[in-house]
């Protein structure tokens, strides 16, 4: 829906073709589903399956135009954003063919609240490449001498600066982590619309040197390999991918109780 930020050599390196509505963040622009009936019309799909609650019923409305033969719609939260997306939900259900959530406590709120009916919404938990993901001691200690991490107690965080991972609760924590032992550091991966505000708190709670920034990385596996421990501290989750990784590069995990996070746990 937005301009895409990373990935797309990657994905016409290997021929998977991709495009773009070229939405603005929070602009809501009913010309988009025309862009995308564009595009199905130009594809004809046998299967449409759109994730996240902006998607969803953006894939809906399209259907109304354009005959899609099957419409899946994935939710990836417990709490998609309040009360009248879950209306928005259950009113369009009718034109989705299935709605799949990754979590359980998730599917079990979605039918509780009404989003979505009983009978129309599975439990589809998220999966992971585990040849991939697995702890290597070689990339450890490749990456803990290229990072200087020397012996200090590593954290590691992954994920988008955005208000849905909540970074300000993760740097109140680790200033109380520092303030018992100064020798831990906190790794951070990822970018966002809010990167340059959580770097700023960092520096006004004194932690410029603790805590590092690394931005966009595509070598996640092997930063899991080289950390101690893995950290999410999320104000509401799905069934976070981050922490499966993690589970897999055999880092003990510390995590909010959001979601579907206790489910990984």
């Amino acid at each position: 829906m937005l301009p895409p930020q990373a990935f797309t050599e990657e994905l016409e390196a290997v021929g998977i073709p991709w495009a773009t509505l070229n939405m603005r963040r929070g602009v809501p622009d009913p010309r988009a589903v025309f862009k995308l009936v564009k595009i199905l019309r130009q594809w004809r799909p046998d299967i449409v399956h759109s994730h996240m609650i902006h998607a969803n019923l953006l894939g809906r409305v399209a259907r109304v135009f354009y005959k899609i033969p099957v419409l899946i719609s994935t939710a990836h939260n417990i709490n998609e954003g309040g009360r009248w997306r879950e209306i928005a939900y259950r009113l369009t259900d009718f034109l989705a063919d299935i709605t799949t959530n990754v979590s359980r406590a998730a599917v079990d709120r979605y039918i509780k609240v009404g989003a979505a009916p009983k009978d129309k919404i599975f439990f589809m938990p998220n999966g992971i490449d585990t040849f991939r993901f697995q702890f290597n001691q070689d990339a450890r200690l490749q990456l803990r001498r290229d990072l200087e991490l020397s012996k200090s107690h590593t954290w590691l965080a992954v994920g988008r600066f955005e208000e849905a991972k909540d970074y300000p609760n993760l740097l109140r924590a680790f200033k109380r982590v520092i303030d018992e032992r100064n020798d831990a550091i906190l790794l951070i991966a990822g970018q966002g619309t809010l990167f340059e505000e959580i770097k700023g708190m960092a520096y006004t709670l004194g932690l410029t040197e603790k805590v590092r920034f690394l931005g966009v990385r595509r070598d996640v596996s092997k930063l899991m390999s080289a950390a101690d421990a893995y950290v999410m501290s999320s104000a509401w989750e799905g069934l976070p991918m981050v922490l499966l990784e993690a589970a897999a590069c055999e880092l003990p995990i510390v995590a909010t109780d959001v979601g579907g996070n206790s489910e990984i746990v």
